[in-house]
């Protein structure tokens, strides 16, 4: 095929596909009923458009690489439901451009809590996990930690979407 070809083929899908397109932008996501016409098509394009921007960072099975959230999981930082994923894909993580964005950074707390309370909130942190840590130092961490970090990691630390933090165990 030559380029104008291909652009001519490309301009005829997109002309047939025109009335879902905008039936689909028009939609209530939340009531977009699995085994409807509307709903294979914003399925199917959805792959599509998960393959070529988003697969790169969240594999291509959507469950994650190093440093990017696996997405099969029930462990959503800023909420799985559709209206939440919709927000986050419109105006993205950190993406300063957009007003609106998604920013979630962690204060510096060597500037909060005191150098000799670090430590101890650490082993409670680690402790969450079933990481090994100093039982006397879990003891002073968490009360550090409920006073300074479950406001956004949660009481048990499991943060996620109802706070707005990792899961920490």
């Amino acid at each position: 095929s030559t380029r104008a070809q291909v652009a001519a083929d490309m301009q005829a899908a997109d002309e047939a596909n025109a009335a879902i397109v905008a039936e689909l932008a028009a939609a209530d996501l939340t009531a977009v009923a699995p085994g409807t016409p509307l709903h294979s098509f914003a399925t199917n394009a959805g792959a599509a458009v998960f393959r070529t921007n988003c697969s790169q960072c969240h594999g291509s099975a959507a469950n994650g690489a190093k440093g990017y959230p696996n997405l099969l999981d029930d462990d959503w930082l800023w909420g799985g439901d559709i209206n939440a994923i919709y927000t986050t894909l419109q105006h993205g993580i950190r993406y300063a451009q957009d007003g609106e964005t998604r920013d979630s950074l962690m204060p510096a707390f060597g500037d909060i809590l005191k150098p000799e309370e670090i430590e101890p909130v650490a082993h409670y942190a680690a402790s969450l996990s079933g990481a090994d840590a100093d039982t006397a130092m879990v003891t002073t961490g968490k009360e550090l930690f409920a006073n300074n970090c479950a406001s956004c990691h949660g009481e048990d630390g499991k943060g996620g979407r109802d706070f707005g933090a990792p899961n920490l165990t």
